[in-house]
């Protein structure tokens, strides 16, 4: 079992203050606490969490702070399919995405280094877990209430 580098909690949509594991001071949250540089040794920053927790929203913010690219994945894997995630999921089903999604992760990890929002079901697969470790791994840890409150189903 492996474990995020960083857990951001308490994110609220719109709301870019919040606490860091460790770190409960109201920093931003848009690198991963007051500690943590990005090192160009890195490959990737790899935001994991369930779908609407803030993923794209917070991927996409710390990008532009960094000046580093960004990659969502479930915008790439609909731009190399031609079909919406709902449409790849009532397509093949839930194992055939997963699988689509797996090779979508391979793919991004080959790119220039950046900020990777993760589809939310990519840190499940065991498969996973070798490219996931060569970045840093930071799980938002947002309450399923108020993903509920901000996210259209």
């Amino acid at each position: 079992m492996w474990h995020p580098a960083i857990l951001i909690n308490n994110f609220k949509e719109g709301d870019h203050t919040g606490s860091h594991e460790g770190d409960h001071t109201g920093s931003p949250l848009l690198v991963g606490g007051p500690a943590w540089h990005y090192n160009d040794a890195m490959r990737h920053v790899y935001l994991i969490g369930l779908p609407g927790c803030g993923k794209t929203t917070l991927g996409a913010l710390a990008a532009k702070a960094l000046g580093l690219p960004f990659y969502d994945m479930d915008e790439y894997l609909e731009e190399k399919t031609g079909r919406t995630i709902a449409e790849l999921f009532a397509y093949g089903g839930e194992a055939a995405f997963r699988e689509i999604e797996s090779e979508a992760l391979k793919d991004i990890a080959k790119n220039r280094p950046g900020i990777v929002a993760t589809g939310g079901g990519t840190p499940i697969l065991p498969r996973n877990a070798p490219i996931l470790r060569e970045g840093l791994v930071i799980f938002i840890d947002r309450p399923p209430e108020e993903i509920a409150k901000t996210v259209d189903w």
